[in-house]
């Protein structure tokens, strides 16, 4: 869990945003009594908080790590030219298929 912590720290550490606990704080001249935009909304959102004291945030941010690797192979076997090569047959064999039974309905 401590390894999580390190790493997320980390990333929030880049960014250079105050908000997130990591970074800097810069000092403005004027502080926002409201964060009107969106962009603000963002930046002052206390993430290392709910990090911290939400169960929510720290499994979905476990479990999007995890499972990130698994769903790039799955997408890595699902592209492949052999897998789209066989897919291709398969469409047409069953579009020939659908013109015979239409045009067996047709006669």
């Amino acid at each position: 869990m401590n390894l999580a912590k390190k790493f997320i720290g980390n990333i929030f550490a880049k960014t250079g945003l105050s908000a997130l606990g990591g970074g800097e704080k810069k000092a403005s001249p004027r502080a926002m009594r409201y964060p009107y935009t969106f962009t603000a909304k963002i930046v002052q959102f206390p993430y290392m908080h709910y990090f911290k004291h939400s169960w929510m945030y720290r499994y979905y941010s476990y479990a999007l790590i995890i499972s990130l690797p698994i769903f790039w192979k799955i997408q890595c076997k699902a592209n492949s030219p052999e897998n789209v090569a066989k897919w291709e047959e398969q469409k047409r064999k069953d579009h020939e298929k659908d013109e015979a039974a239409a045009a067996a309905h047709d006669h």
